[in-house]
């Protein structure tokens, strides 16, 4: 099929299609739900890696085992027992290090318990013994919580950041847009491919914490620009004609190539991250490239659908947009051409020599600022395991 049946079979069929994704959509919105969310990231280390065997044969001859620090301010010498003494008790907890009289566990006003639990950081038997603790001494404690076991249950990007994020992407938007009406045009378009590769995503037996969330707000950036080129295109294509259906299959055909080329761009880049020894980066570039391709998707199909539908709506919310006058730059470009090439050359070069001189970061720093407060009372302790054989014992 050529692209101009195929643009006059989306804006023939534009109610159809559009029933169609809106079913697809719910039916992801609803799926995303059973996908299967892996937060220990030590599964994604390269099998050759040492880390990831030894960490193996340690769960294999001793079990798993995790532990979390809560820190107390301001408790009585009745309570510092009550609390060992409940904590102690809990479902899950293997032991909970504790000493009355030492400054280890007693430091200005400040007491320290370390609790211990015969399960990984990311087991659901840790994210319970977590919730327990919570509801147990949120409100009734000035209470500070760190170590692995919290680090291990909320792990990903904060979903502040993310609403942040979207937000600015959105006044942006309004504000650069020429009618109120097209920024929302192009997040319900987006919307639905971001529900349809959150839905598909249950083909994977696994999505990692970190992938999930930020796959949405990441797909939402890499394909904002299909639906501007495509509108822009639309736009044009209204000032020949005032037939807005044969407008919209006339930017579709001509629109094709571009938006096509650009995606496809996109998702050869996200899809060379399958290739890291890391395999973090198979789990978010197949997933990245999937949503990029379903953005494609819903802005050929679905978004040419609203554009027809409020087409009307969009005309009355026109406004006046920020024109930003680019000469200027683009004749300082041009004079200087030579020079900006030669500080480019010098710069990757310098660049290309420095970047082994970066620190490198073999621990994962806490997401947790309460961690950090416990830290600066009770200095981390850093333990180092000798793995060997039996055979080695001598």
């Amino acid at each position: 099929m050529n692209m101009k049946k195929l643009s006059e079979l989306i804006v023939n069929k534009r109610k159809l299609i559009l029933v169609i994704f809106l079913v697809l959509a719910a039916a992801g919105a609803v799926l995303q739900s059973y996908t299967v969310i892996n937060n220990d990231m030590t599964q994604y280390l390269p099998k050759n890696s040492k880390t990831k065997q030894g960490m193996t044969v340690m769960e294999e001859e001793f079990g798993d085992s995790s532990s979390m620090n809560l820190m107390f301010t301001g408790l009585t010498e009745q309570e510092k027992a009550e609390i060992h003494k409940t904590l102690s008790q809990m479902e899950y907890v293997d032991s909970v290090d504790y000493e009355a009289d030492s400054g280890s566990y007693n430091r200005d006003g400040y007491t320290l318990y370390v609790v211990s639990a015969k399960y990984n950081a990311y087991s659901d038997e840790a994210g319970a013994l977590l919730t327990a603790v919570e509801e147990e001494y949120r409100g009734s404690y000035d209470l500070s919580i760190g170590g692995a076991i919290i680090d291990g249950q909320k792990q990903g990007v904060d979903s502040l950041l993310i609403l942040a994020a979207v937000a600015l992407l959105i006044v942006v938007l309004f504000i650069m847009c020429s009618s109120w009406l097209e920024p929302i045009l192009f997040l319900a378009a987006i919307g639905a491919a971001i529900l349809l590769n959150a839905g598909t995503n249950i083909i994977f037996p696994s999505v990692s914490q970190m992938t999930n969330s930020v796959a949405a707000i990441l797909q939402l950036a890499l394909s904002m620009d299909y639906s501007i080129m495509l509108i822009d295109r639309y736009r044009y294509e209204r000032q020949q004609t005032t037939d807005k259906e044969k407008a919209m299959k006339q930017a579709i055909s001509d629109g094709f190539t571009s938006i096509a080329s650009s995606s496809v761009t996109t998702i050869v880049g996200l899809l060379c991250l399958v290739f890291m020894s890391f395999t973090i980066g198979m789990d978010m570039g197949l997933v990245l490239a999937k949503g990029v391709f379903f953005s494609l998707v819903t802005i050929l199909f679905v978004l040419p659908s609203l554009i027809l539908l409020f087409d009307k709506a969009v005309e009355k919310t026109k406004k006046k947009t920020p024109r930003l006058k680019m000469d200027g730059i683009a004749k300082f470009n041009y004079k200087f051409r030579f020079v900006i090439m030669g500080v480019f050359v010098a710069v990757f070069i310098g660049s290309f020599l420095l970047k082994d001189k970066a620190a490198v970061e073999f621990t994962s720093p806490s997401i947790n600022s309460e961690h950090d407060q416990i830290d600066e009372v009770f200095p981390a302790d850093n333990t180092i395991v000798l793995l060997y054989q039996n055979s080695d014992e001598d």
